[in-house]
């Protein structure tokens, strides 16, 4: 009877990497440009929203419908998300 793995053969050992630096951070945006960003990260949610609502509206497979649903939802919850960090809607507590 053999054994199994047969002795000869041996691993490879790869040497281990040091993690690097991590890489320097790029300017920030300023204070002007942040609103015409949002705008248009909420213009192309809206658009995904509107695509993936008409997606399902038209498609006759039920698992399809059920992803293009939680797909929407998903979206709509960031769009949310986006409105609320811009302070368009306050929240008090």
């Amino acid at each position: 009877m053999t054994e199994w793995p047969p002795i000869s053969i041996r691993a490879r050992v790869l040497p281990l990497r040091t993690a690097s630096p991590p890489p320097p951070r790029a300017a920030t945006m300023t204070t002007e440009s942040q609103p015409k960003n949002r705008e248009g990260a909420l213009s192309s949610l809206n658009v995904a929203i509107d695509i993936v609502n008409l997606a399902k509206e038209v498609s006759d497979i039920t698992p399809a419908k059920a992803a293009f649903g939680t797909v929407s939802i998903l979206l709509t919850m960031i769009r949310v998300r986006l409105l609320f960090c811009d302070g368009i809607f306050q929240v008090h507590t």
